[in-house]
């Protein structure tokens, strides 16, 4: 498992130094909101559609570690050419592209974690490699947003050392998986992708795909206006928006390792995808009313909980209901599905906040309407998750967890009450 814990470290730190700033630098090339849409939608439609014949070729080849080594190379070269943009279409051309190519490593990587890790503990080692991920591009994109602050990104001349490092930490993320033993099946790799019937009997699996492709919608639609806000709002620089993707990071990580991963082999998916899903309402209903930088952090540590507990509840229901054999195609389905609507959504919250302006209603109050729309719609797609069903039993219920927790701490307080109480006498005069 060690190769697997090093790629992700290597690779998030690739991600970290660079990628949270990739919308800033749209911005700042001159992206307006439609471009800004058409950058979140054609990025996320590139990684997620092609996943299905990536899927395919995963499940009938079963070499899973070369299409996670050659398409993380070939992704991290492509942040060299980024160095020389100059507009905003350069620059959506090759994330794109590198979203293209990048999009052979998720199947992959799926079907690897599905061969490799049984189901009672998917929840806890998906939660383990997900701290580790966080850990390096929290790290990164502390160290690339100080370094942007000082030499001033507004120039340009700032993301040239952090897209070059992006290439290095991405190859050297890529090379280290080549030191992972595949293991192999004894049934050996699928022949040919699912058939039709095949995803047409699994109930479960496309009722998920229904879910996520609804809610995903509502979650794009504010997101190529979250780095308006934040900039032309806002004001802030690149290490402002560096602390913010820190914070995320420290939350997710914090909470995957100390809550989500147990929960949710605990309790089951279910209820965690409830929460996990409707509680992402509270990002943009903060941009709503953010006049400073303080209700933007707190949304942040709010809505890195949420999605810890739904990221890791979402990968590991998918693996359940899902056959060993066919999981990189039907993962690749699944993303496919997901990206689509997140396409849609990403694209209408562009174009809607362009049509608001058009309307004459001043920019700021345009998107807070489309904000508006998302919160809505995030927190009602999110109680759809109800209508799922868990395929295995679990120990304990999601309230059990919650009072015993509660039980927790409150023996905590009444111990260092305790010992403050014995600490005051002893010191106090007879």
């Amino acid at each position: 498992m060690t190769p697997l814990y090093l790629y992700q470290v290597l690779g998030r730190l690739s991600d970290g130094v660079m990628r949270p700033y990739t919308n800033i630098y749209a911005v700042q090339l001159g992206a307006s909101p439609i471009q800004m849409g058409w950058l979140r939608s054609l990025t996320s439609l590139s990684s997620t559609v092609t996943q299905v014949a990536w899927g395919i070729v995963v499940d009938s080849v079963g070499k899973r570690v070369f299409f996670i080594v050659f398409g993380g190379i070939v992704a991290s070269l492509l942040w060299i050419p980024m160095v020389y943009v100059t507009a905003p279409w350069q620059l959506i051309t090759l994330l794109v592209l590198q979203a293209f190519i990048g999009s052979m490593t998720a199947p992959a990587w799926a079907s690897l974690i599905a061969d490799l890790v049984p189901f009672e503990v998917r929840g806890s080692v998906t939660a383990t490699i997900n701290t580790a991920a966080a850990i390096g591009s929290t790290l990164a994109a502390l160290i690339s947003g100080a370094f942007m602050s000082l030499v001033g990104e507004a120039s340009g001349s700032g993301y040239t050392v952090p897209l070059l490092a992006a290439a290095l930490l991405g190859l050297t993320s890529s090379i280290v998986m080549l030191a992972m033993k595949e293991p192999r099946n004894p049934k050996g790799p699928s022949p040919r992708a699912p058939r039709l019937e095949a995803f047409r009997s699994n109930l479960e699996f496309r009722r998920f795909c229904g879910l996520a492709a609804t809610h995903g919608f509502f979650m794009a639609l504010p997101h190529p206006l979250f780095p308006i806000t934040l900039l032309r709002v806002l004001r802030v620089n690149a290490f402002e928006a560096a602390s913010l993707y820190v914070i995320d990071g420290v939350t997710v990580m914090l909470t995957a390792k100390y809550l989500a991963g147990r929960i949710v082999d605990r309790v089951g998916r279910k209820p965690l995808l409830i929460v996990g899903q409707t509680g992402t309402f509270i990002a943009p209903t903060a941009y709503i009313f953010a006049t400073s930088l303080e209700p933007i952090y707190l949304q942040v540590i709010a809505s890195a909980i949420f999605l810890a507990f739904s990221e890791v509840a979402s990968f590991a229901y998918l693996l359940d209901i899902l056959s060993r054999s066919d999981v990189g195609t039907f993962m690749a389905v699944y993303h496919m599905t997901a990206g689509f609507f997140s396409f849609l959504g990403s694209m209408t919250g562009g174009y809607l906040a362009s049509a608001f302006i058009s309307l004459g209603i001043p920019e700021l109050t345009s998107t807070q309407l489309v904000y508006l729309f998302s919160a809505i719609g995030r927190f009602g797609s999110g109680l759809l998750y109800y209508a799922i069903k868990e395929p295995h039993k679990y120990p304990s219920t999601l309230k059990d967890e919650f009072l015993k927790g509660l039980g927790f701490i409150r023996r905590r307080l009444l111990s260092t009450s305790r010992e403050d109480l014995s600490f005051s006498s002893q010191d106090s005069p007879p």
